[in-house]
C-alpha cells in the first residue's frame, strides 16, 4: 500500500512541487510519513504543513467535503485583560 501510495504522490505532486505553497496531509500520521519518506518525494515534505486534517472513514463524501477544511481559518479570541504586556518603547 505504501509504495502504490508513493508512486500516484510522485507521479501527481512530483512534477508541482517547486510551485506547492503547502501539503497538507490527513489520516494514517504513519503511513502519510512512509509515503513521504520515499525519495521521490523529497521535496513535496518539505512543503507539509500542520495541523493534520483528521479524516475518518474516507468514503467519497467525507474525501468531498475535506477541502473545505482546508479553507477554514482557527481563530483564537482574546480578551483584553488576556494581552500579553507589550514593552515600552
Amino acid at each position: 500500500m505504501v509504495a502504490a501510495a508513493a508512486d500516484t504522490a510522485a507521479r501527481v505532486l512530483a512534477p508541482s512541487a517547486d510551485e506547492l505553497a503547502g501539503l497538507f496531509t490527513g489520516g494514517d500520521r504513519g503511513l502519510v510519513d512512509q509515503v513521504l519518506a520515499d525519495p521521490r518525494l523529497r521535496l513535496v515534505a518539505t512543503r507539509r504543513r500542520e495541523p493534520a486534517l483528521e479524516v475518518g472513514e474516507p468514503t467519497k463524501a467525507v474525501l468531498l467535503a475535506t477541502p473545505h477544511q482546508f479553507r477554514a481559518v482557527a481563530v483564537h479570541i482574546v480578551e483584553p485583560h488576556e494581552r500579553p504586556a507589550r514593552p515600552a518603547g
